[in-house]
């Protein structure tokens, strides 16, 4: 995507298709044990994965947590409530967090 199409998908309501490959959360999460355990011995990081896709797990909840009420945070603050029950606008990731 050019200068030109950001521009018109940003500004002027244009639609914004990527074309290149976009990851998914499997691919990053892969990603980022390949970082965290590439100086170890193989042996070594065969038994740490678990770990370390926990340790991705919980970062990316507290990603999502943070979103959810930065987002909720800005509904209110922009006055856009919608009537909705209770269940439906507590955040989903609350439980997650430690």
């Amino acid at each position: 995507m050019g200068a030109d199409e950001k521009h018109a998908a940003t500004y002027h309501g244009g639609e914004y298709t990527p074309t290149k490959y976009m990851p998914t959360t499997d691919d990053v999460r892969d990603i980022w044990v390949d970082r965290k355990l590439h100086h170890l011995p193989k042996s070594t990081r065969t038994a740490l994965v678990p770990t370390v896709q926990a340790e991705f797990n919980r970062w990316l909840d507290k990603i999502r947590f943070d979103a959810y009420n930065e987002g909720a945070e800005a509904t209110h603050i922009s006055g856009d409530l919608f009537d909705v029950d209770e269940a439906q606008t507590s955040n989903p990731y609350k439980e997650n967090q430690s």
